[in-house]
């Protein structure tokens, strides 16, 4: 009587534990708080800021250019009308919740261009520059110059 007990109240009070195939505890999403753009002197910067570091995926896509950056694990909580900036190479920045848990930016190109990405604790830093395949770059630091890339920060 005394273990049925016990094991009805560690089941209540959920002390019991996860179920199999259940996480433990469940981590909260790194939230996409902010994106702003700054120009530079032969391209812009785009700074992606997230509540925490976040895992990246991205891709340059043509019919039109665009740069599509997909935060996995993150959730949307920027503004929901596209930042629009009208200088080449970079016409526009938009984002939505592409699905659960992956938060989708899109940076709209009026032509190809080369583009990086660094993955920090505070977000990502796109840097997009029609020199930058010339140029010496960090190992860690992802260069997509082709059609259609699909690349990964190492």
């Amino acid at each position: 009587m005394w273990s049925r007990w016990m094991i009805a109240m560690f089941l209540v009070l959920g002390l019991a534990g996860p179920s199999p195939g259940e996480s433990p505890t469940e981590s909260p999403l790194v939230e996409l708080r902010d994106v702003s753009v700054e120009r530079q002197d032969r391209g812009f910067t785009v700074r992606l800021r997230t509540t925490g570091p976040v895992k990246s995926r991205h891709e340059l896509i043509d019919t039109p250019y665009r740069v599509v950056i997909d935060l996995e694990g993150a959730a949307y909580a920027w503004q929901k009308t596209p930042l629009s900036v009208g200088a080449d190479p970079l016409r526009q920045v938009r984002g939505s919740q592409y699905k659960k848990g992956v938060t989708r930016v899109v940076l709209e190109l009026s032509r190809k261009a080369a583009y990086r990405v660094e993955e920090g604790p505070e977000g990502l830093t796109v840097t997009l520059e029609p020199a930058l395949a010339a140029k010496a770059r960090p190992a860690n630091v992802t260069i997509a110059t082709t059609h259609i890339t699909r690349s990964t920060t190492v």
